[in-house]
């Protein structure tokens, strides 16, 4: 399944899930806007920090369409849920499918490798879904 992994934070919780995600896929893992746009993506999982997506991150999202991937699926801390949201308003109005389940990433000094775990277990719910 082609797929990429794009987040708006590198760091905390929502980065390290970016990671396991992206390792367990055997996928590239990106920063927005990433260095090569998503083209015929299968899906593209996105990670949003606990603030949210800055504007510039969000105008880029906002322009992927049916093309560039058919599936999105979102992870984030707490904090960003609202943000996937209404990102995901906007891919549905552009054609793409979103996955029901956001993640929700929870941070703390001691839950890194658990959270990448329960991280990774998520992403193969999705992918199992998208084979059905």
């Amino acid at each position: 399944m082609k797929a990429k992994v794009l987040t708006s934070t590198a760091s905390g919780a929502v980065g390290k899930a970016a990671e396991a995600i992206a390792r367990a896929l055997q996928c590239k893992c990106d920063s927005v806007p990433p260095a090569y746009p998503c083209d015929k993506e299968a899906v593209v999982f996105i990670g949003v920090g606990a603030t949210g997506l800055p504007a510039k991150t969000m105008k880029y999202l906002s322009t992927l369409n049916r093309t560039s991937t058919r599936n999105v699926a979102f992870f984030c801390a707490a904090g960003g849920k609202s943000s996937a949201e209404k990102l995901g308003e906007t891919l549905a109005a552009n054609g793409i499918t979103i996955y029901a389940e956001t993640f929700i990433c929870k941070g703390g000094l001691f839950t890194a490798k658990k959270e990448a775990a329960r991280a990774v277990e998520w992403m193969n719910s999705v992918c199992e879904h998208l084979a059905q």
